[in-house]
């Protein structure tokens, strides 16, 4: 189901129930003004009906020539019928209206509040003062025959509500039509506008699905409108520039390793197809070996570095660690160095009275600080001391490797960590330029990070900082775990 199908739902049922609810209320409120004004127009009636009678002292005067009784019109301008019998039921006046006789009939005669189908009704009994019971159906003297006078009179109004619930009904009909037509006209402009408002996101993921991968410049239509498209659209481009960023530097990868593959591999058929020319006596092949061992010693190191960074933090299981006390271990480390050429330039200076522990995997960190010093010692002269310093910083312990060379370029700092950047002035030293990429995975592989700067008094400086094991009950506490 699509979104605008979606919202076009939930805004028409909800348009819906509103309708819904306030037609009701409409005819409720009509339903019940209707019934009010014809009571109180039978009321009314009836009322006016008795101000014209004559009430005397012991009988009430009703003389029909006598009278013109005008009571108007009834509610939504019907008719209001009428009639007056004596206390017995004997019919003396009613009004001239057609529907009179029905409404005698509907309502008979009799003295108690009367009920018929299809009518609002109203009757009052009039009689003198003092007067009740068997008095108010006495027969009547010639005296009061002749003067038109009665002991009582009954006087009955009554309103037809047929008329009246036509009305209603008519009401109901107009407002369902009117409800109807006013929801499908929601419809129809809310799927204009949902359409309108959403046609961006049509238009931008058929501009998606049309692009390929070697589209380098192609870009997502604008919106046309400001706000939460606008926005989108705006993460959107930024999502396919990161993508696009990927997959150039996963182009320059594949491009940049196929090449260091090449070289060693190269320089080991070089010098086989050299020692096959013609015999050669055993010190040269000696030669020959040695260097396709330095060759593929390289090459697996190469390779072994391509796959480690190749493998996504997702795939690659995370290193098991184990308490390490820098102090102790980065002398240890240098020790072991002593086959180097300048090993006598590096040196070891951690900050006094703190607590340099580690949670990290031993064979790892030798990777990392060897990395940084092959690092230091590849771009300083020979004699220029190389300083590995251990130190403490907030809750991290910071191991930083600094040497006395030219320092970095401004411009390649953000791109020192990327796999086989080599800035302008090492194309002509050896190395992948993979070191300080498989320096930068490590660290976050140990929850750390490393940052590269230059030392205001010149050289290099690149700082790992780790989490710190700060006591003595945690640095126990892994020990035990590992």
């Amino acid at each position: 189901m699509s979104l605008t199908t979606r919202l076009l739902l939930f805004s028409q049922a909800a348009l819906a129930a509103v309708l819904l609810v306030f037609c009701s209320a409409l005819y409720a409120v009509a339903h019940g003004y209707v019934h009010h004004a014809a009571v109180a127009s039978a009321d009314r009636s009836a009322a006016t009906l008795v101000a014209s009678v004559d009430i005397e002292a012991d009988a009430v005067e009703w003389e029909p020539s006598d009278r013109d009784v005008s009571l108007g019109p009834g509610p939504l301008g019907g008719t209001v019928y009428w009639y007056v019998t004596d206390a017995r039921g004997a019919p003396v006046d009613r009004s001239p209206a057609p529907g009179t006789a029905e409404l005698i009939a509907a309502s008979g005669p009799g003295t108690d509040e009367p009920f018929a189908e299809g009518w609002v009704l109203s009757r009052r009994l009039v009689h003198p003062p003092g007067a009740a019971g068997r008095l108010l159906t006495r027969d009547r003297t010639k005296e009061e025959t002749e003067k038109g006078e009665y002991p009582a009179l009954v006087f009955t109004a009554g309103v037809r509500t047929g008329p009246l619930h036509a009305a209603l009904n008519a009401l109901a009909a107009g407002l369902a039509v009117v409800s109807l037509a006013v929801w499908l006209g929601a419809w129809a402009a809310g799927r204009w506008v949902c359409r309108r408002a959403l046609r961006p996101l049509t238009e931008m993921a058929g501009a998606a699905r049309a692009m390929r991968a070697e589209d380098t410049g192609a870009r997502l239509p604008p919106p046309g409108a400001k706000g939460e498209l606008e926005e989108l659209h705006a993460a959107m481009s930024d999502l396919l520039g990161r993508l696009r960023s990927a997959l150039e530097r996963e182009r320059r990868f594949t491009a940049e390793a196929s090449h260091q593959l090449r070289t060693p591999l190269g320089t080991i058929l070089g010098q086989v197809e050299v020692a096959l020319r013609r015999p050669r006596p055993p010190e040269e092949y000696e030669r020959v070996l040695d260097v396709i061992r330095r060759q593929a010693a390289e090459l697996t190191r190469s390779v072994d570095a391509l796959l480690f960074l190749a493998r996504s933090d997702a795939d690659a299981p995370p290193p098991r660690t184990e308490p390490v006390d820098l102090r102790q271990w980065v002398p240890e480390f240098l020790a072991s160095l002593t086959s180097r050429a300048r090993h006598g330039d590096i040196s070891f200076e951690p900050e006094p009275r703190a607590a340099l522990r580690v949670a990290a995997h031993p064979p790892l960190l030798r990777e990392l600080v060897g990395n940084l010093i092959d690092n230091a010692l590849k771009y300083s002269p020979p004699g220029t001391p190389v300083v590995v310093r251990a130190f403490a910083e907030g809750a991290s312990t910071v191991i930083a490797v600094e040497d006395r060379g030219p320092g970095i370029d401004a411009a390649d700092l953000p791109h020192v960590f990327e796999p086989f950047f080599r800035s302008g002035r090492a194309t002509a030293l050896p190395g992948s330029g993979l070191g300080l990429a498989v320096v930068a995975r490590l660290a976050g592989a140990f929850g750390g990070r490393v940052v590269a700067e230059n030392r205001p008094d010149g050289g290099a400086r690149f700082r790992v900082a780790l989490p710190a094991l700060a006591d003595e009950e945690n640095f126990i506490r892994t020990s035990r775990a590992h």
